[in-house]
């Protein structure tokens, strides 16, 4: 009897040691799983991080390093002569001057002005062929018609130089950068007979 009373008390100290054991393995299991899960957790919050670091880089790269172009000056062609002047006149031919402010060169680029008297139906404005325009170059778009055959008679220039007619122009452009986005802008002016220039500003831009 001493016997099997031994027997069931080492079955039971050995019963109790596996479920003891069972526990603690089921709580190392569960600990694992969390830190495993944890882990994963941890580790796709860091790439998505990465990602969105690699795209604000790439972006500011674009911003910084593509090409830019923007209307900067006006020029006044003398038909006549073939010179530039500083005087406006009927023959006078007014010329943009258009720059590539940024780092690399705008490929397809097209550009085109139009000139009217307000009041005046607005012109289509047609875009010259395209063509390539490096960093800090610039390129001179010529608007076609004279001053005097955009006013279209004598009293209209007349009027325009007093400032009793005003004269506007359009523009816009159409470029891609080198790294394959495209670009436009529109532009909006208005001439300032006094000074002898176009307040030009930019509609639109992208």
């Amino acid at each position: 009897m001493e016997t099997e009373r031994q027997d069931r008390e080492r079955e039971s100290t050995t019963q109790t040691s596996i479920v003891t054991f069972t526990f603690w393995l089921v709580i190392v299991g569960g600990l694992q799983a969390v830190a495993i899960i944890f882990g994963l957790v941890w580790t796709k919050r860091a790439a998505d991080a990465a990602k969105k670091t690699a795209i604000v880089a790439i972006e500011a790269l674009h911003l910084t390093e593509r090409a830019d172009v923007l209307f900067e000056t006006q020029k006044y062609l003398d038909t006549q002569t073939g010179l530039y002047s500083g005087e406006i006149n009927p023959t006078t031919e007014v010329v943009f001057v258009e720059r590539n402010y940024g780092r690399t060169r705008a490929k397809d680029l097209q550009i085109g002005w139009c000139m009217y008297v307000e009041g005046d139906p607005v012109p289509e404005i047609v875009l010259l062929p395209p063509l390539v325009l490096g960093p800090g170059a610039l390129l001179e778009t010529r608007i076609g018609m004279t001053i005097g055959q955009i006013a279209g008679s004598t009293e209209r220039y007349n009027a325009i130089g007093e400032g009793t007619l005003t004269l506007k122009t359009a523009g816009a452009l159409t470029f891609v950068d080198v790294f394959g986005k495209p670009h436009q802008a529109k532009f909006t002016g208005t001439f300032r007979p006094r000074q002898y220039s176009f307040a030009v500003d930019t509609e639109t831009t992208d």
